[in-house]
């Protein structure tokens, strides 16, 4: 019985790789220029740019009930921790079916432009994914719409750079369907979209394959030439946000305006009408990771810009990701530093504002935000030099956050101003308000928890959730200092005209390295 189990064994051993010769294969050539080409070192690479991804661009979801991602498609030492903020997300082995749309950036194409009908695998340096004959079965029936055409696909980086991603975090048991995506008209992409349905199920996993705005003279594309990063951000915001509304019509409007050279916008606003027309039940979208690759190569002349959109059926709110947290931390850091320089203007810093990045829908948002400044000394202590907040406010969030930093810095009459040679031990803590709610006594207040406002006709204050804690306040003792500070009488509290708000914030810290400062100082 033993023997017949090796003889059996072996048997296997021999026949399956014969077996997997006989299969048309078609095998990913790209070269390391894209992504590492041995194993170890792309398991490797993949490795860091998720564990980057974890770290910058953190998302709370729910992952099985994410149906599509828009991921670039540049070379990983450019966007591929973009890519993997997006696919990090995924459940591993649980999607039975992936569908790749992507663009062809060397041929004109019309409809859909699917693989050659031979190939059954398609095979990289990780291993092979098997390509889902009876799902373009289904599509290549409708043969005005969906079509072949030999060697476009050979020729196609767009669909090969994700395939590594697919086979990390999605596994190796899901089947893809490869598609291009070409021009399609109004008519036609009613019935793609009714076509892409009938092989669209839960298990199913849309991966549009897409880059942002590319500038420069090597894309033919320089509507500006001032400001450059900061016209680039407020295009891909545009676009963006167009995405996340899930607007085809402000979508196609910004692109026909802009004339922004997305290369893959057509696979874009195919996804926008399969939501628009419930392929994918009710979702939403969310910008989860942006950068350029001018990150990377540090050259203005030319930039292309890399997003991660999630699409998802968890429609609960979200407050803040990782994202936005590092967006909002890096504009109050380049604002402080505007701030302390020498003769610095205020009022243009504030009318700049210059966000560092896209605005998503929650930095657009109109929401209140405190910023609090601590000075770290060189023997590690904490002291605070400024703090200052609203609790609500009538301009976007980013906007707030660059107000209340400038406010902290040198309108906070309990500190002396911050002086430049400050800013290196200056760490930042920005506070974001959310759930405010009315209660009726301050016997509601949970202390650690809540924050609090009080107001009366044009005297109000608020406090932070940790000052209590820090001060080791009773609730009582906490309302009394609130009237206080709002000027007027520590009982004012049980006046009835007294109005008292809780809060929530979300918290983001920009830490400072204490002994890589000190290097720093060292050095010069």
């Amino acid at each position: 019985m033993q023997s017949s189990r090796i003889q059996l064994s072996i048997v296997i051993l021999v026949v399956m790789p014969c077996w997997l010769l006989s299969i048309a294969t078609y095998k990913v050539h790209l070269s390391s220029a894209w992504y590492p080409t041995k194993k170890h070192e792309l398991y490797a690479s993949l490795a860091k740019h998720g564990s980057y991804a974890e770290q910058h661009y953190d998302v709370q979801t729910d992952q099985s009930k994410i149906k599509a991602l828009i991921c670039p498609h540049a070379g990983f030492d450019y966007s591929g921790s973009i890519a993997a903020a997006g696919y990090r997300l995924l459940p591993k082995n649980y999607y039975k079916r992936v569908i790749i749309l992507a663009p062809s950036h060397h041929t004109a194409l019309t409809g859909l432009l699917l693989p050659n009908q031979e190939y059954e695998l398609y095979k990289n340096v990780l291993g092979h994914l098997h390509v889902d004959k009876e799902a373009l079965r289904l599509l290549s029936q409708d043969t005005s719409l969906c079509h072949y055409q030999e060697g476009i696909h050979e020729s196609e980086h767009a669909i090969n750079v994700q395939l590594p991603f697919i086979q990390k975090f999605c596994g190796f048991d899901c089947k893809i369907v490869p598609l291009l995506v070409g021009q399609i008209n109004h008519k036609a992409k009613a019935q793609v979209v009714s076509l892409l349905q009938s092989v669209i199920d839960d298990r199913t996993l849309i991966i549009v394959s897409s880059d942002l705005t590319h500038y420069g003279k090597r894309f033919s594309y320089e509507p500006f030439t001032q400001n450059i990063m900061q016209n680039i951000y407020q295009l891909d915001t545009n676009l963006l946000q167009a995405i996340e509304l899930q607007n085809i019509q402000k979508f196609n409007d910004t692109l026909q305006k802009t004339k922004a050279t997305v290369c893959g916008a057509s696979a874009i606003t195919l996804l926008l009408a399969l939501i628009e027309q419930g392929a994918l039940g009710q979702v939403q979208s969310k910008i989860i990771a942006y950068d350029t690759s001018t990150t990377q190569d540090k050259t203005f002349q030319h930039s292309v810009s890399y997003a991660s959109v999630v699409v998802t059926q968890d429609t609960s709110t979200h407050v803040l990701h990782g994202y936005e947290k590092k967006i909002l931390l890096q504009l109050a850091r380049n604002t402080l530093t505007s701030v302390l320089g020498k003769q610095s203007d205020q009022k243009k810093i504030v009318s700049k504002c210059q966000l560092p990045g896209v605005a998503t829908r929650s930095l657009a948002k109109h929401q209140g935000a405190f910023v609090t400044l601590y000075h770290i000394d060189k023997q590690g202590i904490k002291t605070m030099r400024g703090c200052m907040g609203r609790v609500s406010s009538d301009k976007p969030l980013y906007q707030t956050v660059c107000n209340m930093t400038i406010a902290a810095a040198t309108q906070d009459e309990r500190f002396a101003k911050i002086l430049p040679e400050e800013l290196p031990y200056i760490e930042i803590v920005v506070s974001v308000v959310h759930s405010i709610q009315k209660i009726p006594s301050y016997q509601s207040i949970n202390i650690g928890i809540d924050g609090v406002w009080l107001h009366q006709n044009n005297h109000s204050a608020a406090y932070l959730p940790s000052v209590a804690v820090e001060q080791n306040w009773s609730k009582n003792q906490l309302v009394q200092s609130l009237c206080k500070k709002a000027g007027l009488s520590e009982h004012a509290y049980k006046d009835k005209d007294v109005v008292l708000k809780t809060f929530h914030t979300i918290e983001c810290k920009d830490e400072i390295d204490l002994l890589d400062v000190m290097y720093e100082e060292y050095r010069k």
